[in-house]
């Protein structure tokens, strides 16, 4: 028992952990990146953001909220719980992005900078799907991977942005800065998941509609 605590104890604290890091990374980097894209580049990256914020609820179907549950309640099919997840927020998310740049085409026509702005921003739901991975790692009590993952993949967005400073590079580049963030974490996560998962990551149709019954209310 003590020993079980131990663990919860640790895999809270790598959360904690990382997710303080990514506000003080963040702070700093934002900050730069403010002062560099002045009001007009900022304002259009924020307006980007904040179109496809209302997309990412759709994009993972409420799977964030019931896959950690999902896999400690029968384990024995985690691999195909896992993979067929992925799949279901790979595929929604490809019809977000297509909704994004719709939107942004329909509001602001005429704008080619800002349509194509949205595009590039809103890559990053496609790479998000993957980040469905980390609720396999919180069910295993094996947080400190998906912490080490995110604080690399901060690390690295955060290089990126202050190389982009440094070479001038235009607002599309600070675009494409979260679909890095999220490749690095996901393709990361998926490499540790064959190195300590058990089960290969497989589709189920009948068991995506079964996810999705438990998921939608969310």
């Amino acid at each position: 028992m003590q020993m079980n605590n131990r663990r919860i104890f640790n895999n809270a604290a790598w959360i904690i952990g990382c997710k303080v890091f990514q506000a003080l990374l963040g702070l700093v980097v934002t900050m730069l990146s403010a002062r560099y894209l002045g009001p007009s580049g900022f304002g259009l990256i924020n307006y980007a953001a904040s179109i496809v914020t209302f997309a990412v609820p759709v994009m993972q179907l409420g799977l964030n909220s019931t896959l950690v549950r999902e896999i400690v309640d029968d384990p024995d099919q985690e691999g195909q719980i896992l993979g067929t997840a992925v799949v279901m927020s790979l595929v929604c998310g490809v019809f977000c992005i297509l909704g994004v740049i719709s939107f942004a085409a329909v509001t602001n026509p005429g704008e080619p900078v800002t349509i194509a702005v949205c595009a590039l921003y809103s890559l990053q739901l496609i790479f998000q799907s993957l980040d469905l991975m980390q609720y396999w790692f919180q069910a295993k009590l094996l947080s400190r991977y998906t912490a080490m993952t995110m604080l690399v993949a901060y690390a690295v967005t955060g290089a990126y942005k202050i190389i982009l400073l440094i070479l001038g590079s235009s607002v599309y580049w600070f675009a494409v800065a979260q679909a890095l963030d999220f490749c690095v974490i996901g393709v990361t996560l998926l490499i540790i998941y064959r190195k300590v998962g058990t089960q290969r990551l497989s589709f189920s149709k009948k068991l995506a509609w079964q996810l999705f019954s438990r998921s939608k209310y969310y």
